[in-house]
């Protein structure tokens, strides 16, 4: 343990909550509006290969966009939208091309182009998720793109429900089967279905309703922002074309969309594209609810879930990015079991922030830039880096040598901590690293109390970063221009 006496430090026991709140946090600069479309533009492939190329997509991107819509066109051939304006191919092209004008990845671009394919494939024409993966090429590239756009689509299709009651989503083998076995019966259905449903499940919700509540659980806790702001994207062209739609489905549509992905709007959203997206909705009869608001954040320093445990709690408390705050995503016992944590800073700023870290971080700790899972057209979008450094040497516990520690796959808030050979030794819940009378051994316990001490020094240093350098450039950048830069 270079640079440390050994031991508990000093302190051990402060918590960040010490420190007063920042008040008055600067706003930060939203991007520009991408999702309102020309009123006369024509949804076509053309368009949408121009869009890509004018957001310099690689050309191999637009070979793979072309493989998407050959696929998606001929799936959806003969079909028409519910409103009866227009073939069905042009929905998916809409949300593809405003992905393409988010800057969404290559495969969110494909997937959106595909993201009925599955659900709407005819019975002499099936698709599933492997036909997807297989649908770029044999190559390794082609290959790992095709399992990305696959698991976007699985994500965006609707579950069906197998004869033990269970829900069925679009990657279990047997998803096709029952799909053609639900499109017959729907064909056959009465209007007795919501007395069946009542009695098979004691609620008086249809089978839409059903469906739609597996279906938007499992996608809003997903972890794929990708899928869900296609979502978005697929339930805003569904708003905007809801004329000549029968009124009972269009109020079930609007209110199954407002009550679900409408809500995340304002994070994936501009302010502008928000007040488009409120427009077309209340132009139907239907307000948006109050919970789009996000929360302001009360402190420069926003703790929040790790981004790869990010579910519908989280994004729907994720608070307002108009407001400019540091995200710090993990606590100290995530920094510890990960040996790392990431920070989410304020985009836009002419700041070398890999530079300017090294002034910050506590000694001992190191940082690497990551990637954002947004591109810079959403709020959203941060600089992200990944802070490595606070699981320090070789752990010991129950004289047992260890290999590594880790978050439990079967068990939520637990922790595995493994031997040398990768078998589990112990499984601890997290609650047990703050505990004061600590029982797994002291070896582990004062390991984490010095990862819990970088940690809190790691949020200290945060703070004076955000004061001397975050801080002074938002001004910097909201002051007019002939005014004098602030300070000086």
């Amino acid at each position: 343990m270079e640079g440390h006496s050994g031991g508990p430090p000093k302190e051990a026991n402060r918590h960040i909550s010490a420190i007063p709140p920042a008040a008055n946090l600067p706003k930060r600069r939203m991007p520009e509006s991408q999702i309102e479309l020309p009123p006369k533009m024509r949804m076509t492939f053309g368009h949408l290969i121009s869009t890509m190329k004018e957001r310099r997509y690689p050309s191999l991107s637009l070979a793979y966009a072309r493989k998407a819509y050959t696929l998606a066109d001929a799936v959806h051939e003969g079909e028409m939208r519910d409103d009866g304006k227009g073939p069905y191919i042009a929905h998916p092209l809409t949300v593809a091309i405003r992905a393409a004008r988010l800057k969404l990845e290559a495969e969110a671009v494909c997937a959106s182009l595909l993201h009925d394919t599955i659900e709407d494939a005819k019975h002499d024409f099936p698709v599933n998720s492997k036909t997807l993966e297989r649908l770029f090429g044999d190559s390794d590239e082609a290959l790992k793109f095709g399992k990305k756009v696959a698991e976007i689509v699985v994500f965006l299709t609707k579950p069906l429900l197998n004869d033990s009651k269970k829900w069925i989503f679009a990657d279990d083998p047997s998803f096709n089967a029952l799909a053609a076995d639900y499109k017959r019966a729907l064909a056959a259905a009465t209007n007795r279905e919501t007395d069946e449903i009542k009695k098979l499940y004691g609620t008086h919700k249809s089978m839409y309703d059903l469906r739609s509540a597996a279906y938007y659980n499992d996608l809003l806790n997903s972890r794929n922002l990708d899928a869900i702001v296609i979502k978005i994207l697929d339930n805003l062209h569904n708003a905007e074309t809801l004329a000549g739609i029968k009124v009972d489905k269009r109020e079930k549509n609007v209110d199954t969309m407002v009550n679900n992905t409408l809500l995340l709007a304002e994070l994936f959203f501009t302010p502008a594209d928000v007040a488009y997206l409120k427009k077309r909705i209340e132009a139907w009869g239907f307000e948006l609810p109050p919970l789009i608001k996000r929360p302001q954040p009360q402190d420069m320093i926003v703790l929040i879930k790790r981004r790869d445990s990010l579910d519908q709690e989280a994004l729907l408390s994720h608070p307002n990015p108009e407001s400019a705050f540091i995200s710090v995503y993990g606590t100290d016992i995530d920094a510890f079991v990960s040996d790392y944590i990431e920070i989410g800073l304020p985009p836009h700023l002419s700041i070398n922030y890999r530079s300017v870290l090294e002034k910050y971080l506590p000694e001992g700790l190191f940082c690497a830039l990551n990637k954002s899972l947004m591109p810079d057209t959403i709020p959203t979008h941060e600089i992200i880096f990944r802070i490595h450094g606070f699981n320090l040497g070789d752990l010991s516990l129950l004289d047992k040598p260890l290999r590594r520690i880790r978050f439990s796959a079967q068990v939520k808030d637990f922790v595995e901590v493994l031997d040398e050979k990768g078998e589990l030794v112990i499984g601890l819940p997290t609650d047990a690293f703050s505990a004061t009378n600590v029982y797994f051994g002291k070896g582990l316990h004062e390991r984490f109390m010095e990862a819990r001490q970088r940690y809190q020094d790691l949020m200290a240093g945060l703070r004076r970063l955000y004061d001397d350098e975050v801080r002074p450039a938002l001004e910097r950048q909201t002051a007019p221009p002939d005014s004098p830069h602030p300070g000086k």
